[in-house]
């Protein structure tokens, strides 16, 4: 299944608070966004006049329901504050392929690892008399 990212680029508000700003953005990943249906990630970008919410979804379908919810209430609107909604530009797009370290399954890194000891054993097999 393809994994599906929304970004959104915005600007805060002349005189925002940006420290207040993370913490309403804390408080909204925690308490709301992180309890949606797919939700993987969110991350915070910022440029020098703009920022970028990269949230990663299991589906397209997800991060979509989820734009369209309209949920969150007072923690949506807390965040939603701070940001000039007339800068808002938001898009989907699906992951093809991922490079990340993190991509690499947990069993895939524990085969890995067992062939590595193997290939230690091979080298320098352990001899009753080593003093380890």
């Amino acid at each position: 299944m393809t994994k599906a990212i929304w970004t959104c680029e915005y600007k805060l508000k002349k005189n925002a608070n940006e420290a207040e700003f993370l913490a309403a953005s804390e408080v909204l990943g925690k308490e709301y966004i992180s309890k949606q249906k797919g939700y993987i990630s969110w991350q915070q970008i910022k440029g020098d006049s703009a920022w970028v919410d990269l949230v990663t979804w299991e589906t397209t379908e997800d991060a979509k329901a989820f734009e369209t919810s309209g949920g969150g209430g007072e923690l949506a609107e807390r965040f939603y504050s701070f940001i000039n909604l007339m800068s808002c530009k938001s898009r989907y797009y699906t992951i093809e392929q991922d490079h990340s370290l993190s991509a690499k399954s947990t069993e895939q890194i524990a085969r890995d690892q067992i062939e590595e000891i193997k290939e230690k054993v091979k080298e320098k097999p352990l001899m009753l008399d080593d003093d380890y």
